[in-house]
């Protein structure tokens, strides 16, 4: 028998997915020599272009703000924890 994920499980995993792209915009912006801010905006522009296309109104605002959130959260960690690496000279 075939497990099928619950669509909520594969909504989840889209808009986590959206996160990479955005990045890649970001990145693209600056390299072009655009300040921080219009990278940023742009590559926000971009994020909710696919989650548009992708989920549409599958998903709450208030689910997607949590988890958008969290990976924020994660994303600081990881920051933090790579600051006292640089700290420590390893």
């Amino acid at each position: 028998m075939v497990k099928i994920k619950p669509i909520e499980t594969w909504v989840e995993n889209y808009v986590v997915s959206t996160i990479p792209g955005m990045l890649k915009q970001t990145r693209y912006w600056l390299q072009k020599g655009f300040p921080m801010d219009h990278a940023i905006e742009n590559a926000i522009k971009y994020g909710r272009g696919q989650l548009h296309a992708g989920i549409g109104t599958t998903v709450t605002p208030e689910r997607a703000e949590t988890l958008f959130r969290m990976l924020a959260s994660i994303a600081n960690a990881m920051a933090d924890y790579c600051s006292t690496l640089k700290n420590e000279n390893i």
